[in-house]
């Protein structure tokens, strides 16, 4: 009987498969700082280093980047599919960009 309860248990688990754990965006706010969350006091400030910058914006968006590459100037970028696109510049997060809006560093080409 015992095996039946664990068995029916380990049933009830569920698991997501991507290893992100935010199955929904978290709401944030680009600034000209660089990115604020809404429901809690963390930010994703300008000066950050690229992968800690990008591995947190794509638990944010829930969403893996879609492109990479490089700006003029040796700076890279990320873009993912909402649009948002992070600049870096020698291993740091730089500016970003959606749509017309623009913060800080700029991809140019």
């Amino acid at each position: 009987m015992r095996w039946l309860v664990v068995l029916l248990l380990a049933g009830c688990a569920s698991s997501s498969g991507s290893g992100n754990p935010a199955s929904q965006p978290i709401a944030h706010q680009l600034d000209p700082r660089g990115v604020q969350l809404l429901d809690r006091p963390q930010r994703i400030d300008f000066g950050r280093t690229d992968h800690s910058a990008e591995r947190a914006m794509t638990k944010i968006l829930a969403s893996d980047p879609v492109q990479r590459g490089a700006c003029g100037g040796g700076a890279q970028f990320v873009a993912w599919g909402d649009g948002t696109v992070f600049v870096f510049q020698r291993g740091d997060f730089r500016g970003w960009a959606r749509g017309e809006a623009v913060a800080g560093q700029r991809c140019t080409a």
